[in-house]
């Protein structure tokens, strides 16, 4: 039983990245080019 709520867990964590992505990309391209490039500064 907690082998498969283990796996229902990392299933839960998975979409929820997946989800914040899709989220993040949205949000960049909603800025324009320059502040695009900065945006992508904080990460790189």
């Amino acid at each position: 039983m907690r082998h498969a709520r283990n796996r229902g867990r990392k299933v839960f964590l998975y979409s929820s990245i997946v989800w914040h992505l899709s989220m993040l990309e949205q949000y960049q391209f909603s800025f324009s080019k320059n502040d695009d490039a900065m945006f992508s500064g904080i990460f790189y």
